[in-house]
């Protein structure tokens, strides 16, 4: 606070210099031409200017004082009103203070309260650990007892499958010696049944060649009669189509052989 109040002061200070050089600002000397002038118009115009300069003199003191006065209420303001700044900002402090105390506390118990709790969640963690292990003991000891029982089990399978095994080779064995003196059985036997069947069966032969070569001649023979009585061999053609033809010329003069004809569809 003290600095911005000495920062403050600077800067008036230097606002105050500021206005001090303008107002008592000197005039320079140049060179004019200037018309003639009288001595009389000389001197009046220099009491003017005299006249001028005092009054002008007075105005800036009259400001100067005002101006000091007004910087002086201004700052007998600004420090009223910093001071009850820095009031309130070390009565804020003293309640942030306080409340922050008050929130230390809070968590000064809240960190007791979690330890409390944590050590009891700890002590249970603990309480089920042994007895999650006094379990999976129990439990290995179980697994190793079921290991030994299926290690007995599969003893006794194996025997009785290696016992099961010999009985059935066993009993393919006989079997297939039963199968192959049925088989040598069945050949002996379909040998002997097959001997009379087979001395039929040649009888029947010569029986069907014997009665071949009898229909063979006999059929030569019907063949040469009917090439007989039929005329096959007339170039005019057989003996029924030309009994025909004289039928159908017949029966042009006679009626009751052309009804006859008709009758049986040979007209």
């Amino acid at each position: 606070m003290k600095e911005i109040k000495t920062k403050k002061l600077c800067y008036l200070s230097i606002v105050q210099i500021i206005f001090a050089i303008l107002f008592y600002a000197e005039p320079c000397s140049s060179f004019e031409v200037a018309l003639r002038i009288t001595d009389r118009e000389i001197v009046e115009s220099l009491a003017e200017v005299k006249q001028g300069q005092q009054a002008m003199n007075r105005r800036i003191d009259d400001l100067i004082t005002n101006m000091n006065k007004r910087f002086e209420e201004m700052n007998t303001n600004f420090s009223s009103r910093f001071a009850a700044i820095d009031k309130r900002f070390e009565d804020m402090n003293a309640n942030f203070n306080s409340r922050f105390a008050a929130i230390d506390k809070r968590f000064e118990d809240m960190n007791a309260n979690f330890n409390s709790r944590f050590a009891a969640i700890d002590k249970r963690f603990e309480d089920m650990n042994a007895n999650f292990n006094s379990r999976f003991e129990a439990a290995d000891r179980r697994f190793e007892d079921m290991n030994k029982r299926f290690e007995e089990m599969n003893a006794n399978f194996n025997n009785r499958f290696e016992e099961m095994h010999n009985t059935l080779l066993t009993l393919y064995a006989s079997t297939m010696a039963l199968f192959g003196g049925l088989m040598g059985y069945m050949i002996w036997d379909r040998k002997k049944s097959h001997l009379p069947l087979e001395r039929k069966l040649n009888a029947v032969v010569e029986d069907i060649s014997i009665t071949k070569t009898n229909t063979s001649s006999r059929i030569t023979n019907i063949d040469m009669e009917l090439q007989q009585h039929l005329d096959i061999g007339n170039p005019s053609g057989p003996v029924i189509p030309r009994l025909l033809q004289a039928l159908r010329e017949l029966a042009r003069t006679d009626e009751k052989l052309a009804d006859v004809l008709r009758s049986f569809s040979l007209l």
